[in-house]
């Protein structure tokens, strides 16, 4: 249970031999209005349980007939119980009905099927894909910076040697800029909003921890910052677009001005 990721669904299920009973004082948030039978040692134990791990008892939030509640029957019919149970994780809106089927019995078992119906909504992983590595070569412009460049680059090309290889000289070759590029120029990594600042994306990561840790406060206060921080950046980044047409026009330079018109007039970048 320890091991079940925060972010999962929990469901828990199965033939727990106690009665919840109708009694839900101390334990509102995990049994409903339509408990059954009288609570003993370990229905207290149960109940604990799913109130520490934030699980509600299904059947208990469903007004049935006995037909439909009673799980187990003993062998003379006269007594009968709702010991079977399942659990359902109580931070979403999941649970839909449960309810039991006296028609559905296996082999000579005493017990009866319990079926709970859920909502879910599914999402497919993503695969988890590096950001695109950045070169600013533009510093390359810098005579200073280029001519050390330029020399790092012409030292790394002596560890090549003469291989017969194409292929691992290729790769050797490649290595070798790559590893020169990225030390002797800044990088940064393209995210999929470009115009987000680091800021920005530290309060949406921090917006993002609190919704799965179910901290509703923390969450509230920081997804308002995010918003904020979001706005402000998107009227940046409209400002320097603006600045850059007026620029280019007055240069009588089309093109930069095209483009910023088409990604202002684009549907990905909202004006306020």
């Amino acid at each position: 249970m320890d091991r079940c990721p925060r972010r999962d669904t929990l469901l828990v299920m199965g033939d727990f031999n106690v009665s919840t009973s109708t009694a839900r004082d101390g334990y509102e948030s995990c049994i409903g209005p339509h408990g059954s039978g009288s609570r003993d040692q370990s229905a207290s134990m149960l109940l604990d349980f799913a109130k520490s791990r934030g699980l509600r008892v299904a059947g208990s939030w469903f007004e049935r007939p006995d037909a439909r509640r009673w799980t187990w029957y003993s062998n003379t019919g006269v007594v009968a119980k709702e010991i079977d149970h399942v659990l359902v994780d109580g931070r979403w809106r999941l649970l839909q009905n449960c309810r039991v089927y006296r028609s559905a019995q296996f082999l000579n078992t005493d017990h009866r099927l319990v079926v709970a119906t859920l909502k879910l909504k599914l999402k497919s992983q993503r695969m988890q894909t590096s950001s695109q590595l950045r070169l600013d070569v533009g510093q390359l412009r810098d005579e200073r910076v280029a001519e050390e460049f330029a020399h790092k680059l012409q030292d790394s090309f002596k560890e090549l040697g003469d291989g017969n290889d194409s292929e691992e000289l290729w790769s050797n070759f490649k290595t070798k800029i790559l590893k020169v590029e990225g030390e002797g120029l800044e990088t940064s990594r393209k995210t999929r909003r470009g115009f987000l600042t680091p800021e920005t994306m530290d309060i949406i990561e921090k917006s993002r921890r609190a919704r799965l840790e179910s901290r509703t406060g923390h969450y509230k206060a920081v997804k308002r910052a995010s918003v904020r921080a979001l706005g402000m950046d998107e009227e940046e980044q409209v400002r320097g677009i603006c600045e850059t047409i007026g620029v280019t026009t007055d240069r009588r330079t089309v093109h930069p001005a095209c483009i910023g018109i088409r990604i202002l007039r684009s549907s990905k970048t909202s004006l306020h």
